[in-house]
C-alpha cells in the first residue's frame, strides 16, 4: 500500500499530495474546482484506487479535462509512461476516486476550473486527515466492500471551516459511491457530489 505524504503549497495554485515512490508509473491527477466549493470552500475526500496496469493504460472513453490544461503540463511534467488525469468537483462535500497502476504511484492537486473567474493564488487547501483501509456495508443488500485509503482535504473559502471538513470526512460513507451519491465519470476518475447520501439523508 502506498504511503501518503501530504504537501501544502500555501498561496499556490496547486496543492497536492503524492505517494511515496516517485520512480514508478505515475497517475498525475488534477481536481478542478467549480462553485460553490470554489469560493465558498468545503471538503474533498480523495480516494486513490489501485487497478491493474493494463486497465490503467487504457482509456475509458470518458472526458479528461486535464489533457489540454497547459497550466498543469508546463508546471508539472510527466514521463512517457505516466498518465495525466482530471475531474471536476463542485459540491461543498465531494468525493473523488481516481485510478493508479498496481506497483505504481500517484500525485494530485487542486486548481480552479479553466476559465473560472477566480484568482489562482487565492485557492488554498489543507489536509485534515488520512485514513487507512476499512470496510463499508451496503445498507440494503448487506454486501461488504473494502474501502480506502483516503485523504480528507479542506478547501479554504468563505463559508466552510476546517472543523466541518473533519466532521464530513469522518461521517461520509465511501463505499458504493455511485449508489449513494450523484457521480460523474471521467477517464479513470469518479467525482461524486456527497452532500446528500441517498441511503441516509
Amino acid at each position: 500500500m502506498a504511503i501518503l505524504l501530504p504537501i501544502l503549497l500555501a498561496g499556490s495554485s496547486y496543492s497536492y499530495a503524492v505517494a511515496e515512490d516517485k520512480k514508478k508509473m505515475l497517475s498525475d491527477v488534477t481536481i478542478y474546482l467549480k462553485p460553490p466549493i470554489l469560493g465558498r470552500g468545503g471538503t474533498v475526500i480523495v480516494l486513490p484506487k489501485q487497478v491493474s496496469t493494463e486497465d490503467w493504460r487504457q482509456s475509458t472513453g470518458f472526458e479528461n479535462p486535464a489533457l489540454n490544461d497547459q497550466r498543469v503540463s508546463s508546471a508539472k511534467p510527466i514521463g512517457d509512461a505516466d498518465r495525466r488525469l482530471g475531474a471536476v468537483a463542485s459540491d461543498v462535500v465531494s468525493i473523488v476516486q481516481f485510478d493508479y497502476p498496481e506497483d505504481g504511484t500517484f500525485r494530485f492537486r487542486f486548481a480552479p476550473f479553466p476559465g473560472a473567474d477566480y484568482p489562482m493564488e487565492k485557492l488554498g487547501t489543507k489536509q485534515v486527515s488520512i485514513g487507512g483501509v476499512g470496510q463499508d456495508m451496503h445498507p440494503v443488500s448487506q454486501e461488504i466492500v473494502n474501502v480506502g485509503p483516503l485523504q480528507v482535504m479542506h478547501i479554504l473559502g468563505t463559508d466552510h471551516s476546517e472543523e466541518e471538513s473533519r466532521i464530513a470526512g469522518s461521517a461520509k460513507r465511501i463505499g458504493f459511491l455511485t449508489e449513494r451519491y450523484s457521480c460523474v465519470k471521467f477517464d479513470h476518475v469518479l467525482s461524486c457530489s456527497a452532500s446528500k447520501d441517498r441511503f441516509h439523508d
